[in-house]
């Protein structure tokens, strides 16, 4: 283990900084992603449910989100018993002036275990790699505009992400040092991981054979074992169903797994049904994160640990390829260890060379923050075409991008209008004062339309025009005001 290093610490504080002021600047008003309205309410039911006693129904949902809504459980209750003795009148979820506030609170908790997590991550490269591949790791993750933008929405997949590879970075620390305590660690984070979404399961095969490949080497079994046993009673003790409806929560898991495998995405071409993971991270993967890989391959860069890494790339990719539900924000899984090999070739690079290449990559995450106007996951890489050209493809898709500044807009023109939102409601609904509706009437002041992979470029909506659109590169949300 690498003696403490106190510069190593500073620059991990720094680059820590980096992390986090482009995920917290404007949080709260930026997006309410498509679930994050579903996730608070499920979090508040099982705080409800928590509270009464009520066990069984703290299973909300078949991903289940349990880390998640244990999370946020606490930070309502805290915001709730704050309220409660400040004003004696706590605010609800439908207060559209309270929810950006409730919303900011909830994101800043869960980027603070982000924080950790990646913290995490950077001891556990730092010990089987360098100090300065694990730093420029570190910068990486910081400096991506798409996992900024998904690391800044209420949801599961970032969560699920850092946990999973911090699982597969102390299963792989372990195979070098062999301590037995990092063992049940791995576990517990794999629990966590598969708590947050069972699609961490995937992983399955690619840990059995770190542990196969480890008892060729040392003839242990135990290990398995102590890893089984250990994710098992963690998942267990930590999903508060699990204890009085176990065979119940089991079958609800089991149906989730090999029975929910609707479109969530639909695909304008069949070509696309086998490379859209692959279309979709080149159009979210920063330009420079992309270059930084191909010098890594061009140089012939020696991986240490290459197997497992793209092993990990690898069985994501293949078991999300063949899954028949297709959704953009699933590529994120793809970054950490793609992340790694750029962090190992940069880390590698002269000094110089490899500063001018940091320096362009905070430029470009700047300049994503000017064209996007702070809604990260909006990004699609202008090397590609950008939005355009994803749109053309039939990869695109809104999952809440600027619903909020629309809501923000429409705020302006008074409490008493009345707004049809035909989709992405609950994107909109939580920052609109006013009366907002899913289906439009004669009563409807104003539209408000995205476009996405299954609703064409705006051409007008019945008798409504054109009054404000809002996007990054291309207009995406458009606002019509109707007669």
């Amino acid at each position: 283990m690498p003696k403490p290093n106190s510069n190593f610490t500073k620059l991990l504080i720094l680059t820590l900084l980096l992390f986090f002021i482009p995920r917290v600047v404007g949080l709260g008003a930026d997006i309410s992603n498509s679930d994050a309205l579903r996730w608070h309410r499920r979090s508040q039911y099982f705080l409800e449910a928590l509270k009464a006693g009520d066990l069984k129904s703290t299973y909300q949902h078949y991903q289940p989100g349990i880390t998640l809504m244990w999370l946020n459980a606490v930070v309502k209750q805290a915001v709730f018993s704050y309220q409660l003795f400040t004003t004696g009148n706590p605010q609800t979820l439908e207060n559209a002036d309270f929810f950006p506030i409730l919303h900011a609170i909830s994101k800043l908790s869960l980027l603070g275990v982000l924080g950790i997590l990646l913290v995490f991550q950077a001891v556990l490269i730092r010990q089987l790699f360098s100090d300065q591949t694990a730093l420029v790791y570190v910068f990486l993750v910081a400096i991506e505009p798409y996992l900024v933008g998904i690391d800044r929405w209420f949801h599961l997949t970032s969560l699920e992400t850092y946990l999973a590879f911090v699982t597969f970075l102390t299963l792989l620390y372990w195979t070098k040092v062999q301590k037995p305590k990092l063992i049940p660690i791995s576990a517990g984070f794999f629990a966590l991981s598969v708590l947050s979404k069972l699609t961490s399961l995937i992983l399955t095969p690619l840990f059995l054979l770190i542990f196969i490949n480890n008892y060729f080497r040392t003839k242990q079994v135990k290990p398995f074992f102590v890893f089984a046993g250990v994710s098992l009673a963690t998942f267990i003790i930590l999903f508060p169903a699990m204890w009085v409806s176990p065979v119940l929560v089991v079958q609800k898991l089991y149906d989730a797994i090999f029975n929910a495998v609707g479109s969530d995405v639909t695909i304008t071409s069949d070509s696309l049904q086998n490379s859209f993971y692959l279309m979709t991270l080149l159009f979210k993967m920063s330009p420079f994160t992309l270059l930084v890989i191909v010098l890594c391959w061009l140089n012939g860069t020696k991986v240490k640990h290459g197997f497992y890494i793209f092993g990990y790339f690898l069985v994501y990719l293949v078991f999300l390829t063949l899954a028949s539900k297709k959704i953009d924000r699933y590529v994120i899984s793809l970054f950490p260890p793609l992340l790694l090999v750029a962090a190992i070739s940069l880390a590698n690079l002269s000094s110089n060379k490899g500063l001018l290449l940091k320096f362009a990559g905070v430029l470009f995450l700047v300049s994503v923050f000017i064209t996007t106007k702070n809604v990260f996951s909006a990004y699609y890489s202008p090397v590609f075409g950008g939005t355009g050209s994803a749109i053309k493809l039939g990869i695109y898709d809104n999952s809440g991008e600027y619903f909020a500044p629309a809501a923000l807009y429409l705020n302006d023109k008074g409490r008493d209008a009345y707004t049809c939102v035909p989709n992405n409601f609950d994107s909109f609904f939580p920052f609109y004062e006013g009366n907002a509706q899913m289906d439009c009437d004669g009563k409807t002041s104003f539209v408000v339309q995205s476009i996405d992979t299954t609703r064409p470029m705006f051409t007008g909506y019945g008798s409504c025009v054109l009054e404000r659109s809002f996007g990054a590169d291309v207009p995406v949300v458009a606002v019509y005001r109707c007669r």
